[in-house]
């Protein structure tokens, strides 16, 4: 099949297809930091043969559904030849990622005693088979505690299938956890800094 390219060549088409385009400036999107993780641990898990079943069989407790979604999202294996492939099978998995938590969130906000304010759709752990997982945030901080997350939904999951199925809770108990009162409560409170999600390359800095 060919050598699987590297992290630094994955992580901008990762970022680019989990870019937000703002609805108001023509142009302007909101971005995400990625961290990246690819031990052992974690090569075993996204290079099993049932990676598409017990990777998407939902998050180890429920409190991590509000760092990481309930699901994470699985690209195709990045070979360093035809990133151009990549490239597409990325952009595809993002948009259906986000028209199916569109569809979660509409299905359980049509219930909800009081109406919710929507997340935005996009994933914040992906998984690379041949490479490893990324956790996604609007900063480094945020992306680290994805990817932390991430490693440890990882060695649960392992050591479930272990002995037997990995099984998370129903995903009306995930909706009642992500879209808590008191987490609803956070949005808007706090003013997004200008620069957030973005990457700089500052020179010069030495004189």
């Amino acid at each position: 099949a060919g050598p699987v390219a590297d992290a630094a060549a994955v992580a901008p088409i990762l970022r680019g297809a989990c870019a937000i385009a703002d609805p108001a400036l023509a142009g302007v999107y909101r971005r995400f930091i990625l961290d990246f993780r690819g031990g052992p641990a974690i090569r075993h898990f996204v290079d099993g043969a049932d990676l598409a079943r017990y990777g998407q069989a939902g998050v180890a407790t429920p409190d991590h559904t509000i760092r990481t979604k309930n699901y994470a999202l699985i690209v195709p294996l990045p070979l360093s030849q035809r990133l151009d492939a990549f490239r597409a099978a990325v952009r595809e998995a993002v948009l259906r990622f986000a028209a199916d938590y569109d569809a979660y969130f509409a299905r359980h906000n049509a219930t909800a005693a009081v109406p919710k304010r929507a997340l935005d759709p996009m994933p914040r752990v992906i998984l690379v088979p041949g490479l490893g997982l990324f956790g996604l945030g609007r900063t480094a901080k945020d992306a680290a505690v994805a990817a932390d997350l991430a490693e440890s939904w990882v060695a649960t999951v392992t050591a479930a299938e272990a002995v037997g199925t990995f099984e998370s809770l129903s995903e009306a108990e995930l909706f009642e956890m992500e879209y808590w009162s008191l987490e609803q409560a956070k949005l808007g409170k706090e003013a997004e800094k200008p620069l957030a999600g973005q990457v700089a390359i500052v020179t010069g800095g030495a004189g």
